[in-house]
Order: structure tokens, then sequence, then C-alpha cells
């Protein structure tokens, strides 16, 4: 028997803890792929975990404990008293009932994200202050962002999980459309049929065979599938609600469903489950293939999860919201900023998404009672027609094709409605075509009240130089009605005070006079209109911004004039730089020009301060 030394034994040792050291690092991987291994308890005591990689070598999953227990055998472990806090402890609710989800990945973006909050704020203290007139309150943590918007760490599993349910769910609905046309194809007419024709008439039976059972049990596994993935869907959106909002001690209440989350549960589940059961009659068989197009709600929870607006929901939050209420990211939230940025694109897709859907429910359901007439293309044309508000010559006869009839005109109306808000969306101004509109406006009211103006004037002149005339012909004349020698002045016409008329028997004067007092009326209305035009017109947010972009380009175009050879400063108006062959600048009037860019300086300061109180006042109210 053959004893090693002491020594080689050491090195043996010495080379097994730098080789499990090296192994551990190697596993210290994102634990995102694991996600969510529901209500697992992972036992508080060390151990090892070995896991084959690429079938040639081996990982080890060692804790801590378990390290910390090799090197150091004979340690002792402290004993901690925790204290019951009043506020839960932040690194035991990343990991509180959600296993093994992304700790490490979301301590660093935690980590990451406090200190961009702390930028932030800081960089908003002093905006805060203004708008808010006190300080800049307390520190937005990581939890108040997860309380307004959740937790953005799973966005990634939320869109797995949904269009995993999304793609079970349109291949069940595939399926029944595959079994319908296929017991379509083996159907029978006459005495085979289950009911009784209406009118008299011959109803065609839908065959049932081996393979439309075998595809009606798939169809059946399917929905079960699928409803066991929304419910683990809904026990995640627990977790994620406990993690946020529920206690954080370590013996404390699980997570608890809420009347809200129950609710919604209820409602897909009582949606989903509808599916052709094997073994019933045709009736409930083919309603209940039609209802099956209610799963497509499930493409609005893709979009949303695959839409702009929902990923950068906390860079939104972040830099736009963070001192006031933020928007509610659902599901309606990105079609209605698809709406918005291109009305046209989406009303024609949901047109067109919805046109096959009722022209194949409309199909199923007539194709029976009416095959003559209820065939595939004339079914596609009465739903066109239909969500068009069209009225077209044949009819549903049963109450399944009224009930569908019903709901095409109604989604009709509001595709109708919806056309008319994106043609005025389309045709409609834009912010600065509004500007424009008003500023024409403006001028058009400004250039009325001087034309009525001009017309008032030169219809007084006239009026009074015919005064004058008959005045100086009675003079003359030494006859007829004397009539006061000195008129009243202008003045007298504006002012409130009772003004009597000088008696005039010329009829031209009567006629100025008329012309006159028309003008007056005329130019009062013109005024009236203008105020009106500035009260419709005038807004004082986007004028003070067009004001602030104006300076904006003045102080831009002030900053890019040449420079001065000697100081640097900008020159002025009609000045040249002199040379330095012919000009030796002495040290008087280096300081005299540093004095000058000096002040310049601290004006410019000083408009830029005024400029952004300004602008926060304006956000402050827009906000």
């Amino acid at each position: 028997m053959v004893v090693a030394p002491p020594s080689s034994t050491k090195q043996q040792s010495v080379a097994t803890r730098k080789e499990v050291l090296r192994t551990s690092s190697k596993t210290r991987r994102s634990m995102a792929p694991h996600l969510l291994r529901p209500f697992r308890r992972v036992s508080r005591d060390g151990h090892v975990k070995v896991k084959p990689v690429k079938a040639r070598s081996l990982s080890l999953a060692i804790h801590r404990r378990s390290i910390e227990q090799f090197f150091f055998p004979n340690r002792k472990r402290p004993v901690v008293v925790r204290a019951q806090s009043a506020y839960p402890s932040p690194s035991k609710r990343i990991s509180l009932f959600l296993g093994s989800i992304n700790r490490k990945e979301k301590i660093i973006q935690r980590f990451i994200l406090h200190m961009q909050l702390g930028v932030l704020m800081r960089q908003t203290t002093h905006m805060h202050s203004i708008t808010k007139g006190g300080g800049g309150g307390g520190g937005i943590q990581a939890r108040d962002l997860e309380t307004r918007i959740g937790d953005w760490t799973l966005d990634k599993l939320y869109r797995q999980k949904n269009l995993y349910i999304c793609i079970n769910a349109l291949m069940g609905l595939a399926l029944a459309m595959w079994e319908l046309q296929f017991s379509w194809s083996h159907s029978t007419v006459g005495p085979d049929s289950d009911w009784s024709a209406t009118n008299g008439g011959s109803v065609r039976a839908l065959g049932i065979t081996s393979f439309s059972t075998i595809l009606k049990l798939i169809i059946s596994l399917s929905t079960v599938v699928l409803l066991i993935q929304v419910v683990d869907l809904y026990r995640l959106y627990v977790k994620e609600n406990h993690a946020i909002w529920g206690d954080s001690a370590e013996f404390g209440p699980g997570p608890t469903w809420t009347a809200s989350l129950l609710t919604s549960l209820a409602i897909e589940i009582v949606v989903l489950m509808v599916h052709p059961v094997p073994f019933l009659e045709e009736m409930v068989h083919q309603a209940a293939s039609c209802l099956m197009f209610g799963r497509l709600y499930l493409l609005a929870r893709v979009y949303r999860d695959h839409a702009a607006i929902f990923r950068l929901r906390k860079e939104i939050v972040q830099h736009r919201f963070l001192h006031s209420s933020s928007p509610v990211f659902n599901w309606a939230l990105p079609l209605k900023v698809a709406f918005e940025q291109s009305p046209l694109r989406l009303l024609v897709v949901l047109f067109f998404a919805a046109l096959p859907v009722f022209s194949i429910s409309i199909y199923v359901l007539e194709r029976q009672y009416q095959p003559d007439i209820f065939t595939f293309a004339n079914s596609t044309w009465f739903a066109y027609s239909q969500l068009n508000i069209h009225k077209v010559s044949f009819h549903a006869r049963t109450w399944k094709g009224r009930v569908a009839t019903a709901s095409m005109v109604a989604l009709g109306t509001l595709f109708e409605t919806m056309l008319v808000v994106a043609i005025l969306h389309k045709i409609g101004l834009r912010d600065k075509d509004r500007l424009m509109l008003a500023y024409i406006q403006r001028n058009e009211a400004t250039h009325a009240v001087q034309h009525a103006a001009r017309k008032a004037i030169r219809n007084w002149m006239r009026w009074k130089v015919a005064v004058r005339q008959l005045h100086k012909a009675d003079r003359d004349g030494g006859g007829g009605l004397r009539r006061p020698s000195a008129l009243q002045p202008p003045a007298l016409l504006w002012s409130s005070k009772p003004f009597a008329v000088v008696p005039v028997a010329d009829g031209r004067c009567r006629k100025h006079e008329a012309s006159f007092w028309n003008a007056i009326e005329k130019f009062r209305q013109a005024r009236s209109g203008q105020q009106l035009v500035e009260q419709a017109v005038n807004n004082p947010v986007l004028d003070k911004l067009h004001a602030l972009e104006e300076a904006v380009i003045k102080i831009r175009a002030k900053l890019s004039q040449p420079t001065c050879s000697i100081c640097g400063g900008a020159q002025r108006p009609g000045s040249v730089a002199p040379k330095q062959t012919h000009v030796v600048a002495t040290a008087a009037d280096d300081e005299a020009c540093m004095m000058a860019e000096l002040e310049g300086l601290k004006r410019t300061v000083s408009a830029l301060e005024k400029q952004r109180a300004v602008i926060q006042s304006l956000l402050s109210c827009v906000a």
C-alpha cells in the first residue's frame, strides 16, 4: 500500500478547490431561462447539482454555503435576528414565491435603474421645485415604477407565454374549420337529418365519421392544454402582484387571488372553453365552431407585447412621467397609438380581418337551410354588404344567422364611424398647419378692421366737407336757415356724451352722414370679429413655444457669428477683425474685451434662465 506524502495531498486538495471555483464561476449564468417553478421553495441547506453540458463535460452548480463549508468546515454560522420592519425587504421581494426567476439579472437591473433614477432626480430637482412649489420630494425607487407598469424583467416570459397560448388557440380554430368542412363534404339529404326542415324543404345532415370524431377529440385536448396555459399565466400574474405589493416576510402569507384577476380568468375560461365537443348534435357543433372565432382576442395581447410603446414603457415613465401620473399600458393603448399614427391602415386591417370571420360564420350557419343561396361567394358578399351598411336581396333565415347579421351591422356601424374619423384625421390640419391658419385668420381680421376704419374716416371727411360747404354757402348768401358757424370737433363723435347732429337740409349731406354711421357700424362688427378670432385661434402655450423657438433660432444665429481674432468673442455687426500684423493688443484692450464678453455671457445666461423658467411653467400647465 502506497501512502501519498502530505505535500502531494495538499497540492491535490488545492487543485481540487481551484477546479471547483473555476467550474462554479462558469455556471454563474442568467437564470431567466429557468423561470417560474411554481411555489417551489429551495432548501436553505447547501447542495451540489450536477448536470451534463454538451454531453462532454460536467457543470457544477454549488451554493455559496456549500463552498464556505468546503473551505471552512469549522466556521460557525452566525445567528442573525431579523427585526420586524415596517418596510419589506427588497432583496427578499425579488424572489418571493417566484422560484429562481432571474434573481441575479433583476438585482443588476435594479442597481442600474437606481443610478438612472438618481441622475434624473438630480436633473429635475429644480424643475420639480418650480412646478410643485417645494423641494425635490422623496426619492423614487424601482418599486415605485413596478407599482405603475409592472415587473418589466418578466416581459420576455410574458411574450413567450402569450405567443404559445395564441398559437395553440389558432391551431384549435383551424382544426375546427377543417372538421366543419369535412363534415359538410360527407353530409346527406333527406330522412337522415336530425331535425325537421323549415318551410317544408329538405335539410342536409352533417356526416359524422370517425375522422371527424378524432378531430373533435384533438380539439378538446388542445382546449384543455389552452386552459392550463391560461391558468398558469394568471398564476404568474398573482405572484407578480404579490412580489410587488405583498408581505416579504419569510413565513408570511402566500399570493392571494384578487377579485379583478378572478373575474378576468373566469371570462377567459368561458370564451376559450367553447369548442365542438365530440358526440353532440350538429346544432351545438356548428354554433360552437363559429364561436371559436372569439379566440382572436389573443392577437391583441400578442400585439401589445411586441409593440414598441409597451416594450419602452419603463423609459417612457422614467423620462416623461416621473413626477406625474402615467398612462395605462394595456392592450388598448398600442391600438390607439396605431390608429392615431395611421388610422386608414388600421381600419383596413381590422375590416379585412373581420370579413372572413363573418363570411365563414354566415356560410356555416345558413348553408344547411339555403344551400343554393348562401354559397361561400354569396356569403362573402353578404358579409361585405352588412359590414358596409348596404342592403342585399337575400337574408338569413335561422336565428343563428340573424344573430350573426346583427353583429355584422353593429360592427359595420363602428367601422363607418372610424372611417369618418380616419378621413378627418387624414385631411385635417397638423399643428404647424393650425399655426399657419391662425396667422392667416388674424391677418384677415386685422385687414378687415383697417379697411372698415379707412372707410369710416373717408365717409366722415366727406360728410364734414359737405357740411362746411353748406355753411359757407349760407354765410355767403346771407339768407335761409342760419346754422352754427362752429362745428363740433371729431373727438366728440367717439365720446360717451350725447351728440346733436347739425340739421342739414341738403340731400348730399344726409347721404354722407348715413354712410358714415353705416361705416361706423361695420367697423364695430369688424372689431367684434377680430376679438372672436383672437379668442378662438389664440393658444398661449403654442404661441409661447413658437416664440421660444424663434428665440432659440436667434441665439443660434448670434452664436454662429464670426469671432474676434484677439479675444475669441463675437464681433459686432459691421466690424472687421483687426489684423494681427498691424494691430498689437495691449493689456488694457484685452481686459476691456474680456469684460465686455463677460457681460454679454451674463446677459445670455440670464435670458436662458428666464426662458427655462417659462418652459418649465408651460410644461407644468400641460402636465
